[in-house]
C-alpha cells in the first residue's frame, strides 16, 4: 500500500510536544527593569510583542490573548534530547569547576539541540554572569523564565543580578518575592532574600531567612556567612564565631562556585578572632601568667617574663632554669601585636611545662647540634657548596649561608612536632586564650608560606635543606587544618608542592604518637620525623644532667668548667668586640668559627694559635674561639643548642658588661 505523505506529515505535527503556557499579561516580563503594560495595548499589539519575545526559539509559537491572559502554546520538548542531556551534564562539570568560558560554550550547543530545555538556559543566563558578562546573562535568564514561568531560581538569580550588579535593590526584592512565592523552602533563596533584607536594615527578617535556610540544608555555607555577618553588624562578635564554627563543621561543597564564600568566611573568622584577642588582651595576659603561676606552684620554680624585643629570630623561646644553671625559668618575648602575645607565653610555658614532664619521670633530654653533626650535615649538602664556589661566590660567604641554613633547618626539625604537641594542648586544655592562638597560628602561617613562595629563596637554597623545610611547614599546615576543622586551609597552597606523601607521614606519625602520649614521646616523635626526611645526624640528644661527664666532640664539660674563669673573661671580650657590631657580622664571626670547629677545635691549649678570616690581624686560643662563637650564638639565635655548657660563665660576663657599661 503506498504511504500517504500528507498523513505522515500530520501525524508528525500531532505528536510534535507542545508547551502550553498561561501567563497573566501584568506578569510577562519583557526587561527586568522597564514594565510593559500589555493591558493598555490592543490583542493585535499585544499578540505581535509576545511573539517577538519568542523569536529566539526555532519553531513558531503560537499566541492567543483572552481575558487578559496569555496563552501560548511552543512547538517543542521541554526534555533534552540524549546528546543535549550529555552535554548539559559536561557543561555542569566545567561550571563547578569555575570554568565558565568552557560551560558557556557547551551550554550554547545544549539550547541549539534542546531550545526549551530550561535548565541549560537558567545555567547559561549564570555562567555569563560569573564570568562577568551581565547583559547576556540578563538574557538568557529572561529567555529561561519564557519557556518556564515557573522557575524560581531564574528569578532568584535576576535578583542578584539587580542587587549585586545593578544596585537596584527594589526590583531585587520584587523579583525575590517571585521566587519566594514559587518555592517558599528553597535555602538558597532563603539565604539570598535574607542578604536584600539585612541590606535594608530589617534585621529581624533577614536572621529568621538565614536561620530558617540552614535548618532546610544545615551544608549550604551562604546562609551561615550571611548569619555571622548580620550578628557581627550588631557587634555579636562571640555569636559571629560560633555561626562561623557551626559552618566549618560541615562537609564542604565541591562546587568552585561556593569556594569564595567559604574563603570570606575563614577572613571574617580570622579578624573575629583578631578583634576579641585584642578586645580580652588583658584578660588573656592573665590566663598566661595564672597558668606560669601553675606551673611554679607544681615544680617549686619560679618563672620570670620578660619583655626583650631585641629577640631574633623567633617571636619568644623559653629558657629552662635546668639548662641555663638558674633558680628560676625565664620566657622573653617580643611584643609584635597585642592579639598574640598572650599565646606566645602560654606556648612557651608549654614546652617548659612537657619538659618538665618528662623530667619527672627521668625521660627528658637535649636537643644539640655538635662540631659532627654540623660536619655531616655540610657533607651532605656538598654539590650545593661546591656549585656556590663554582659561582665565585667567597667561602666566608659560603660558610655564613650554609650554617645559617643546616641551624634553620635543624631548628624547625626540632620545633615543628613539639610546636604540634603545644599547639594541640593549648586548644584542648585552655579555650579562653584560642582568640590570640588562632591569629598567632595565622601569623606563624604566613611567615612560612613565604618559603613556599619566594622563588628566590627555593632557587638560593640547597634542594636537600628547601625540600626538607617545605615538608615540615606543610606537614604543620595539615596539623592547623585538622585542629580547626575547616576554618584554615593552610594546606591548600602546599598542593603543589610535591612533597604532599611525606608531609602526610609526618603528620601521620605525630597522630599515632598523640594516640598514646607520654611525657617525654616528644622527643622520640622528633626522632621520628627525622627518620622520615632522612636527617638522623643533623643532630643528637644530650642526657639532661650536665654535670654528667660527657666527653665528645669538643665538649667536655669537666675541662670546661676547669676553665671557668678564664671562659667569663673571654665571653666578657667578646661582648664587648660585639657591642658595635651589627648582629649580621657578628654571626659572620660564630659562622666561620662553626665551620672551623668541625675539623676540631683544641681547648686544652692556652696558646693562641687559630686566626680568622673575619677578624685579620689576630691570633686566639681555642677557647677564645669557643666563646666568640658561643657569645655570637646567643645574640643571633639564643635557642640554638651549641653542645658548650657556658650558660653561668656568660651569665656573669653579661652582668660584668652591663655594670662597665653603666
Amino acid at each position: 500500500m503506498p504511504v500517504d505523505v500528507a498523513v505522515l506529515q500530520l501525524a508528525k505535527e500531532v505528536y510534535l510536544p507542545v508547551i502550553e503556557l498561561h501567563i497573566p499579561l501584568k506578569e510577562f516580563m519583557f526587561d527586568i527593569s522597564k514594565a510593559v503594560d500589555l493591558n493598555s495595548l490592543s490583542t493585535e499589539e499585544a499578540t505581535s510583542l509576545l511573539k517577538d519575545a519568542y523569536s529566539f526559539m526555532p519553531n513558531p509559537v503560537e499566541v492567543e490573548i483572552a481575558q487578559r491572559v496569555a496563552h501560548i502554546r511552543i512547538q517543542d520538548d521541554p526534555q533534552p534530547t540524549p546528546e543535549a542531556k550529555r552535554l548539559y551534564e559536561r557543561a555542569i562539570k566545567h561550571a563547578e569547576q569555575g570554568k565558565y568560558k568552557r560551560a558557556i560554550g557547551v551550554l550554547n550547543e545544549v539550547v541549539k539541540h534542546s531550545p526549551a530545555f530550561a535548565d541549560a538556559r537558567r545555567n547559561l543566563g549564570m555562567a555569563y554572569l560569573e564570568s562577568g558578562n551581565i547583559a547576556q546573562a540578563e538574557k538568557h535568564l529572561i529567555y529561561a523564565l519564557r519557556v518556564d514561568p515557573g522557575d524560581a531560581w531564574s528569578y532568584l538569580l535576576l535578583g542578584n543580578l539587580c542587587a549585586k550588579q545593578k544596585n537596584d535593590l527594589q526590583t531585587a526584592k520584587k523579583l525575590y518575592d517571585k521566587a519566594k512565592a514559587l518555592n517558599p523552602d528553597d535555602p538558597v533563596l532563603l539565604a539570598n532574600f535574607g542578604a536584600v533584607y539585612a541590606e535594608m536594615d530589617r534585621v529581624e527578617e533577614a536572621r529568621q531567612c538565614f536561620e530558617r535556610a540552614i535548618e532546610l540544608e544545615p551544608s549550604y555555607p551562604n546562609a551561615y556567612f550571611g548569619l555571622a555577618l548580620l550578628q557581627n553588624n550588631r557587634k555579636d562578635v562571640k555569636a559571629a564565631m560560633c555561626t562561623l564554627e557551626s559552618l566549618f563543621l560541615q562537609s564542604p561543597s565541591a562546587d568552585r562556585r561556593l569556594q569564595p564564600v567559604y574563603e570570606q568566611a575563614r577572613r571574617l573568622y580570622l579578624d573575629l578572632n583578631k578583634q576579641l584577642a585584642e578586645e580580652s588582651h588583658a584578660s588573656m595576659m592573665q590566663i598566661a601568667e595564672s597558668r606560669a603561676q601553675d606551673l611554679k606552684n607544681k615544680t617549686g620554680v619560679p618563672i620570670k617574663i620578660v619583655e626583650d624585643n631585641s629577640l631574633e629570630p623567633v617571636f619568644a623561646v623559653a629558657e629552662a632554669a635546668w639548662r641555663h644553671k638558674r633558680d628560676y625559668h625565664q620566657i622573653r618575648y617580643r611584643k609584635i601585636a597585642l592579639a598574640i602575645t598572650p599565646h606566645l607565653i602560654a606556648h612557651e610555658l608549654e614546652h617548659l611545662r612537657l619538659e618538665e614532664e618528662a623530667r619527672s619521670v627521668g625521660r627528658n633530654r637535649f636537643f644539640a647540634t655538635t662540631s659532627q653533626t654540623r660536619e655531616h650535615a655540610i657533607r651532605s649538602i656538598s654539590k650545593y657548596i661546591d656549585k656556590q664556589r663554582s659561582k665565585g661566590y667567597s667561602d666566608n660567604g659560603i660558610t655564613q649561608v650554609t650554617l645559617e641554613l643546616i641551624a634553620g633547618l635543624t631548628r624547625q626539625l626540632h620545633s615543628c612536632p613539639l610546636d604540634m604537641v603545644v599547639e594541640y594542648r593549648l586548644y584542648h586544655n585552655v579555650e579562653d586564650l584560642r582568640p590570640s592562638q588562632f591569629v598567632s597560628l595565622h601569623s606563624n602561617h604566613s611567615q612560612s608560606l613565604q618559603v613556599l613562595k619566594n622563588k628566590d629563596i627555593q632557587r638560593l637554597s640547597p634542594p636537600r635543606i628547601y625540600r626538607a623545610s617545605v615538608t615540615l611547614n606543610y606537614a604543620y599546615t595539615l596539623f592547623v587544618d585538622s585542629l580547626y576543622s575547616g576554618a584554615t586551609n593552610y594546606s591548600a597552597p602546599y598542593q603543589d608542592s610535591g612533597v604532599f606523601s611525606t608531609a602526610q607521614k609526618l603528620f601521620s606519625a605525630w597522630k599515632e604518637v598523640m594516640k598514646e602520649f607520654q611525657p617525654g614521646s616528644e622527643y622520640a616523635l622528633v626522632d621520628e620525623f627525622a627518620q622520615i626526611l632522612k636527617l638522623q645526624e643533623w643532630f643528637e640528644w644530650k642526657p639532661d644532667d650536665t654535670q654528667t661527664s660527657h666527653p665528645e666532640g669538643v665538649t667536655n664539660p669537666q675541662l670546661l668548667k676547669a676553665k671557668q674563669p678564664a671562659t667569663v673573661m673571654y665571653c666578657l671580650g667578646a661582648l664587648q668586640r660585639f657591642e658595635k657590631m651589627s648582629v649580621e657580622q657578628i654571626f659572620k664571626i660564630g659562622s666561620e668559627i662553626g665551620l672551623l670547629g668541625t675539623n676540631g677545635i683544641d681547648y686544652t691549649s692556652p696558646d693562641p694559635r687559630h686566626t680568622l678570616k673575619s677578624i685579620p690581624g689576630e691570633m686566639f686560643t681555642g677557647l677564645q674561639l669557643l666563646c666568640l662563637m658561643y657569645v655570637a650564638f646567643q645574640i643571633k639565635d639564643p635557642s640554638l643548642d651549641l653542645g658548650l655548657d657556658f650558660g653561668e660563665a656568660y651569665e656573669v660576663a653579661l652582668k660584668l658588661h652591663k655594670g662597665k657599661k653603666s
